[in-house]
């Protein structure tokens, strides 16, 4: 993951051509290649944004006690949580995974999305 720790502002112009530096295999080796871009992170890392995308395959995900706004850009997910809930996400959908939320990811094409994860915390 490369990052870029600059100025967050983004359009989606660019969230769709911005490189995104080199492909790198799943940790676990099953799941199909992915690379990021972080566009901006908090001091304290309670919030992070950028750009993520990767190839089509079947991943697992958990954001453990973080969660994840995200708006699709390219591409078509199916998402399976952990509790037997499915859904299909596509290009130009929005969607905010709890955070906590694990499960599978079928990524049907090429996905990419714009992110910020966060941990929930007081509001100051």
């Amino acid at each position: 993951m490369t990052d870029q720790g600059t100025e967050p502002r983004i359009t989606v112009a660019d969230a769709m051509a911005i490189d995104l530096g080199p492909w790198t295999d799943k940790p676990d080796d099953l799941g199909p290649d992915m690379r990021a871009l972080v566009l901006w992170r908090a001091p304290d890392s309670a919030a992070i944004t950028g750009v993520w995308e990767c190839d089509p395959g079947t991943f697992r995900v958990d954001f453990g006690p973080a969660g994840e706004f995200a708006q699709f850009l390219a591409g078509h997910v199916t998402c399976r949580s952990d509790d037997g809930d499915s859904f299909e996400l596509r290009e130009g959908d929005v969607m905010t995974f709890v955070p906590g939320w694990s499960g599978e990811w079928t990524a049907h094409s090429r996905l990419r999305k714009i992110y910020c994860t966060f941990v929930p915390g007081p509001m100051r």
